[in-house]
């Protein structure tokens, strides 16, 4: 994990996902990775500079012969839904102003 200021003033968060997947259908854990996805997310501003969250998330094969999912990348719910281009706490945030 690490934390960035760039050169347009904007601060960047990268961090990379766990050593094993688990599958949205079947809840089997797998640690045969398919390969790497990249993902970017904006998250609430800190002392007036933008904040972008760069994710690096492993693909992932079902281990489980009878699961309909061939692949599937890392699930964040905690910080965000999936395709979501905003972490939960910003899009909370604007959510919440009247």
């Amino acid at each position: 994990m690490g934390v960035a200021l760039t050169n347009d003033d904007g601060w960047v968060v990268s961090a990379a996902g766990p050593a094993f997947g688990i599958c949205p259908d079947c809840g089997r854990r797998t640690r045969n990775r398919h390969g790497w996805s990249n993902r970017s997310l904006q998250d609430l501003p800190v002392q007036g500079k933008t904040v972008t969250v760069k994710l690096r998330l492993s693909r992932w094969r079902c281990a489980h012969q009878k699961c309909e999912r061939q692949t599937f990348t890392d699930r964040l719910p905690t910080i965000a839904s999936p395709y979501a281009r905003r972490t939960k706490s910003l899009r909370n945030c604007r959510s919440a102003r009247p």
